[in-house]
């Protein structure tokens, strides 16, 4: 994986959180949709209520009509008069009249998003909700011209037909500019949120992307770190190898007794690598998912004494005083011979990078529930801004001393993994030019 598919990878996380928040931002806009003309049914309803209450006569007569006024005409069109709570003249009235008519042929509007399901009209600025209510039929002359038809006989003379009876129509216009507002404040109010909302959750949302592929990169830093560094000490015996094989071909009638010195140089390579590939195997082992650990119970503090005991002739060697304190009869439930192995990559940094004529001193103990195996040595100790990296593969606090120690960094990368896997916990501490401290726990059995 280069850095190219990280960031698609980064686009494609990113995209797919859109795509779910485009999701769920459209069922939010069907749910405030409905919600929208919901609370628009009910504002219309309550104003049909309160104008259903009283009879059209009673309306007329009432000088409490605040807001609502009443257009009283014939169901022909003719305006008769403008009562109520309006300024309006007969002219604006049949104007009025004229938007009611359209509006009551025409629905189509009221499936537009944000329209009112009820039917309206805009006049001179304001909202008008309208309602209408067919009256008695008309026993009354408006004017000579409206009630009786005149026609035109074959030689031209114009006579009056019998009158036309018509029937009076009552519309309610009722001002309701106020649930307009209100719309356009809660249109307005929607919009600035869901941008803002859009903006910041895009923000979040790109943060998130990085935060879930961050883990990936750096576990892709690390692999190529660890391809890099594994060919350079790889490369290192492999070179020395073939030079000391050089300058055995110098010579074809050389005996191996003569050439030692390169055999033997050839031989410290091979099993540098040995032990390099050795450490490798182990760690691709360790990251196996599918790897099977043998898991029993076995008693810890028998097999830290097995793995100290061996270890005191190295230490002696150097005239390092190994003391030791090992609680008996503790039990751990794990894989016995790689708890071992731990045990034995500590002790042998120990003794490794302790001073001469120095000392180290291991102790078993139990601490409530846990065992801790802790093992502290005299030395120059490690710098604290060197300590975090101590775990990492191929990591070496000293280069000189490192390859002195035939060290790879390895070990506590190794170290590390096998407490990991067991539940358990590992740590180091130093002080520089005095002591340092490493320590492990694991869960005791009863």
């Amino acid at each position: 994986m280069n850095d190219l598919n990280i960031r698609r990878l980064r686009n494609k996380i990113w995209l797919s959180l859109w795509i779910s928040f485009f999701t769920i931002v459209v069922f939010t806009l069907v749910t405030v949709y409905l919600s929208h003309t919901s609370f628009h049914r009910q504002q219309f309803q309550n104003a049909r209520e309160n104008i259903g209450r009283f009879e059209v006569e009673e309306m007329l007569n009432s000088d409490d009509l605040h807001g609502i006024f009443i257009l009283e005409s014939t169901l022909s069109g003719q305006i008769i008069s403008l009562q109520g709570d309006t300024t309006f003249n007969l002219t604006q009235g049949s104007e009025m009249f004229e938007l009611a008519n359209e509006q009551a042929s025409s629905r189509i509007r009221d499936r537009f998003l944000w329209q009112v399901p009820a039917p309206f009209i805009s006049f001179d600025e304001t909202y008008w909700f309208f309602s209408r209510v067919i009256g008695e039929e008309m026993d009354r002359v408006i004017d000579q011209e409206s009630v009786y038809e005149v026609e035109s006989d074959q030689d031209g003379r114009s006579f009056l037909n019998e009158p036309i009876y018509d029937r009076i129509l009552y519309t309610i216009f009722w001002d309701a500019t106020h649930v307009l507002n209100a719309t356009q404040r809660a249109r307005f109010n929607f919009t600035v949120a869901g941008g803002a909302s859009f903006a910041l959750l895009g923000i979040v949302f790109y943060a998130v992307a990085n935060f879930i592929v961050k883990p990936i990169e750096i576990s892709f830093e690390r692999q190529k770190q660890f391809i890099a560094d594994a060919s350079h000490e790889l490369k290192t015996p492999l070179t020395m190898i073939k030079n000391n094989l050089s300058v055995l071909r110098l010579d074809q009638e050389a005996t191996v007794a003569s050439q030692a010195q390169w055999l033997d140089n050839v031989q410290f390579g091979f099993d540098r690598m040995h032990h390099l590939t050795t450490d490798l195997l182990t760690l691709a082992k360790l990251e196996e998912p599918s790897e099977q650990r043998k898991i029993s119970e076995f008693d810890f503090s028998q097999a830290a004494g097995w793995v100290i005991h061996p270890m005191k002739s190295l230490a002696d060697e150097k005239g390092i005083d190994l003391s030791y304190e090992i609680q008996p009869g503790l039990y751990v439930k794990e894989n016995a011979e790689k708890i071992m192995q731990v045990m034995t990559i500590l002790t042998d940094n120990a003794i490794k990078y302790a001073n001469r004529e120095g000392w180290i001193n291991l102790q078993v103990k139990k601490k409530k529930d846990r065992v801790s195996f802790t093992l502290a040595n005299s030395g120059s100790g490690i710098p604290p801004e060197k300590l975090p990296h101590l775990f990492d593969r191929f990591y070496t606090v000293d280069e000189a001393r490192s390859s002195e120690n035939k060290s790879y960094g390895l070990g506590l990368a190794i170290a590390k993994m096998i407490v990991e896997q067991a539940g358990g916990t590992i740590r180091v501490t130093s002080i520089e030019n005095e002591r340092t401290t490493v320590c492990f726990s694991l869960k005791v059995t009863e």
